[in-house]
């Protein structure tokens, strides 16, 4: 937590007020699961558009992972620097839906992925 002072002189100019403001400087990061349902035989393909698609990155992306579940599905997990990177990526023109469309199954006319809302069991090793 960092302290701003500010000093404000009265109308007198007899007397200073001194306001103390805390600043709070609380950094919110972002994790954002889509899940992707490749054709079949289809998901090394898939990861491997992705991971081409961010060899030279994206801005607030901290770190990601693909991980392919039980059921087949895709599970990409991205790690924002913040809500506003996220959002600003999210609204942004990005290709990796196009990239892997024709690889994936459709959720609806308009979807290939779509947020993640189940379980994930994550263990981060470190060496």
């Amino acid at each position: 937590m960092s302290i701003e002072h500010i000093y404000i002189r009265t109308k007198d100019k007899g007397s200073i007020v001194n306001l103390v403001k805390f600043k709070e400087e609380i950094e919110l990061k972002i994790t954002s699961v889509i899940a992707i349902s490749p054709k079949e035989g289809s998901a090394d393909d898939v990861k491997q558009l992705i991971v081409d698609s961010r060899a030279e990155g994206i801005v607030g992306l901290e770190k990601y992972s693909i991980v392919l579940t039980r059921e087949e599905q895709l599970l990409v997990i991205n790690e924002w620097v913040s809500l506003d990177a996220f959002m600003d990526y999210v609204n942004g023109p990005h290709n990796m839906i196009e990239l892997i469309e024709h690889l994936c199954d459709r959720y609806d006319d308009e979807n290939v992925c779509k947020a993640y809302s189940g379980t994930v069991v994550h263990e981060e090793f470190t060496k």
